[in-house]
């Protein structure tokens, strides 16, 4: 709910208005969401080297070298153990899904994964929903040397210092339930190693990035020649049926996953909302004078 450098802010200058944060055992909105959805069932899956351009086991080997590079906490002496930068948890779904290869569909327009991923020098373990981790996708995760724990498992695993002597690096937009459960004797603060990894394509990400926006490029503009004849003929096509239709035509493209993003699809006054979207009771008919946006 919030990161670790946001309480860090917070605390820093509460003290001056006599206030302070609070951290309710429960969370307060879970106790009033009486319709949240259940947690997604739907498999994990093993994104192809065709599209990843590296294999997982190459970007642990990165991550390990970087752990190792990491100076020991300061000490006027010669370390000690506990002083020494042995691992990193990495909590940001991007990263995990990235690091691993693997993708999910647990957010909606993101493929993403609810998961917690402890990477250490000797040992690796992902926290998650087991059911959604069969098959071949379990053996590949073995394969990595990454054990499989349950997603609750987390906190027991942070409560018991499970890693053994040494700190744990993880970075400041980490959330503060879990540096508050390690308490700052057992982290170091660090940046994101692994968004930067994310942040430098390699050459089979870019082409597959270029690939993607041809191809969705060619599907846009086989929905506006549709749209075209369509209002030339003085057929009524709503807002929320032009947006199926472009739906349609990115879902028969190759490699098509899912949107990014419910669709956008607003004429009129409509055009003028932030982040319309198009419902059939308030959809309204795309006129040919009047400005569409899509």
């Amino acid at each position: 709910m919030i990161s670790h450098e946001k309480a860090a802010l917070l605390n820093s200058k509460l003290p001056s208005l006599d206030s302070k944060l609070l951290y309710p055992p429960r969370n307060l909105i879970d106790s009033i969401w009486k319709d949240k959805r259940a947690s997604s069932k739907a498999p994990i899956h093993v994104e192809s080297y065709e599209s990843t351009g590296m294999e997982a086991t190459e970007k642990l080997r990165k991550l390990w070298e970087w752990i190792q590079q990491q100076p020991p906490t300061y000490t006027e002496s010669t370390p000690k153990p506990s002083d020494l930068q042995v691992g990193t948890l990495i909590t940001a779904l991007p990263s995990v899904a990235y690091l691993l290869n693997l993708r999910g569909s647990d957010i909606p327009f993101r493929p993403f994964f609810h998961a917690y991923l402890f990477v250490g020098l000797e040992s690796a373990i992902i926290f998650l929903d087991s059911s959604q981790v069969v098959g071949e996708t379990l053996d590949y995760i073995k394969s990595l040397g990454v054990e499989c724990q349950d997603y609750n498992e987390i906190w027991s695993f942070l409560r018991r210092k499970s890693w053994g002597e040494g700190k744990l690096l993880i970075t400041p937009q980490m959330s503060y339930a879990i540096s508050l459960m390690l308490s700052p004797h057992h982290y170091t603060l660090a940046p994101p190693f692994v968004e930067m990894m994310m942040s430098v394509k390699n050459d089979r990400e870019l082409i597959g990035l270029r690939k993607a926006h041809i191809r969705d490029g060619a599907s846009f503009v086989r929905f506006l020649a549709w749209l075209e004849i369509q209002l030339s003929e003085g057929n009524n096509i709503s807002e929320d049926q032009a947006a199926s239709r472009l739906t349609e035509f990115r879902r028969g493209g190759k490699h098509f996953i899912g949107l990014t993003y419910e669709p956008i699809s607003a004429t009129g006054p409509n055009a003028a909302l932030p982040h319309y979207i198009p419902r059939i009771p308030t959809a309204r008919v795309i006129e040919r004078d009047t400005p569409y946006l899509k």
